[in-house]
């Protein structure tokens, strides 16, 4: 595969997701489309059920999202009330903590010449698990 930049790469995954999602592309279509996301390393999509990973998922994303439909007047009370639960864990997680906030310890921890090798690598598997 072509050498790509980082803004190229993404803009070719954005575009193959968007024919992955896209009802009008075809069976064959999908399938390339698939094959060409895993030369790229594309990490956001389950090759095996063929569905987007729920776990992969750009938090950033799914918070403007989750923005979008509680300010959307078509949107019912109930679902906004369900979107406002939502956003609240994402930024700040099921106990209330500030994951931003927790992101940024543990990324300081693995940069910091203090701690040990394997609490580092401890910091990097609970990031990585965020």
């Amino acid at each position: 595969m072509e050498h790509l930049n980082a803004d190229e790469k993404a803009n070719k995954i954005r575009g193959l997701h968007a024919a992955l999602s896209n009802d009008n592309t075809t069976p064959e279509g999908k399938e390339h489309a698939r094959e060409q996301l895993k030369a790229l390393g594309d990490k956001s999509f389950d090759y095996e059920s063929k569905i987007p990973s729920e776990q992969h998922k750009d938090p950033a994303n799914v918070a403007a999202g989750l923005k979008a439909a509680i300010s959307n007047p078509n949107t019912s009370n109930e679902a906004k009330a369900e979107a406002e639960k939502k956003l609240y864990d994402l930024e700040h997680g099921p106990q209330g903590k500030n994951l931003g906030n927790v992101a940024g310890g543990l990324k300081a921890a693995m940069h910091n010449p203090n701690v040990s090798d394997e609490a580092k690598k401890e910091a990097e598997a609970k990031l990585n698990a965020m």
